[in-house]
């Protein structure tokens, strides 16, 4: 089974909770490049570890995080 999910646009105070429930759940959290830094960035993606890197390649360009 493959879930994934991004959204931007967002205050820290949207994704804390999910963040933490999706990690303790074994899933993993960033930037739409797959970094951390996500509650500052505003960009949210989230996948379980068979995607998050396909994710982060796809979403990656669209990151407004500077490089």
């Amino acid at each position: 089974r493959y879930d994934g999910f991004f959204e931007s646009e967002l205050k820290p105070w949207d994704m804390a909770a999910g963040a933490l429930i999706i990690t303790e759940a074994g899933g993993l959290v960033g930037n739409y490049r797959g970094e951390e830094g996500f509650l500052e960035s505003g960009e949210i993606m989230a996948g379980n570890p068979r995607i998050f890197a396909q994710m982060a390649q796809v979403l990656g360009k669209y990151s407004r995080q500077s490089d």
